[in-house]
């Protein structure tokens, strides 16, 4: 199957996303932004069975193309698409395709920041390393700049990661990669899996825990991977999209690829 996907800089991450899980289920998928190629000119070179993009595509020249050629188009939504067109409601997800797992753990804690901070100063008894991807910061725990694709692989690598805010998406990147998220006041795994964190004492009290109990590590891992693998990769938003799209077969042929994840 060819599928199109839609791309623009408010929303690359879910549709890199997206993309990566239709090559890796084997389908042909070019990632597209209309600013490199008029939506006609796509439609008719790449010829797609089916078009996803993101947030509500009526009026569009997206849309005007696909209905031109009788092509499907579904659109992903962080809320609720009102009439007939084809969404499917996007909820946080892991890109499976990036997180190659690292089972030797190179670092035991480490945080994204662009600046220094006192959670950061207060972290530093634990062994935090911090990287960034603008600004140089002045801190023994630096380990310097890195692009997109090597902070996947410092997640990797990592047996925790420090998310300051409730990234949810950051969590489940983190989780694929057998890298335990910690974050104060998490919303986003219950309590049987991470006890609420609700400031750094309680931060450091589970980060020294984790790290001199491999095991506990080990169960808070199983149990998160069980959250993630119920609905929360990209695996499962682009099934929601087959499935949206008439396609059973292939929804369900994405969804026994995750097999191999698990």
């Amino acid at each position: 199957m060819r599928i199109l996907i839609k791309s623009d800089d408010n929303n690359a991450r879910v549709m890199e996303g997206l993309h990566n899980a239709a090559f890796d289920c084997g389908f042909s998928s070019l990632i597209w932004n209309e600013r490199s190629k008029p939506s006609f000119d796509t439609i008719h070179e790449f010829q797609p069975e089916l078009v996803v993009c993101y947030g509500d595509t009526k009026g569009t020249a997206i849309q005007s193309a696909c209905d031109a050629n009788s092509i499907k188009l579904v659109n992903i939504s962080p809320t609720k698409i009102e009439g007939d067109t084809l969404a499917a409601f996007h909820r946080p997800s892991a890109d499976l395709l990036k997180c190659k797992q690292d089972k030797s753990k190179e670092h035991e804690i480490i945080t994204l920041s662009e600046v220094e901070n006192r959670e950061l100063l207060k972290l530093a008894g634990v062994g935090i390393k911090c990287f960034s991807y603008e600004n140089k910061l002045n801190s023994p725990c630096y380990l310097g700049t890195v692009t997109s694709q090597e902070s996947h692989e410092l997640l990797c690598s990592s047996k925790m990661f420090y998310i300051f805010g409730d990234d949810w998406e950051l969590m489940c990147n983190c989780i694929a990669s057998d890298c335990i998220p910690i974050v104060i006041n998490n919303n986003f795994m219950p309590e049987d899996i991470m006890p609420t964190l609700t400031n750094i004492d309680d931060v450091i009290s589970q980060v020294n825990k984790i790290s001199s109990q491999d095991s506990h590590r080990i169960d808070i891992l199983k149990k998160c991977k069980q959250l993630l693998f119920s609905t929360y990769t990209y695996h499962h938003r682009l099934s929601e999209v087959m499935t949206i799209a008439g396609k059973e077969d292939s929804s369900k042929a994405i969804l026994e690829k995750l097999d191999e994840y698990k």
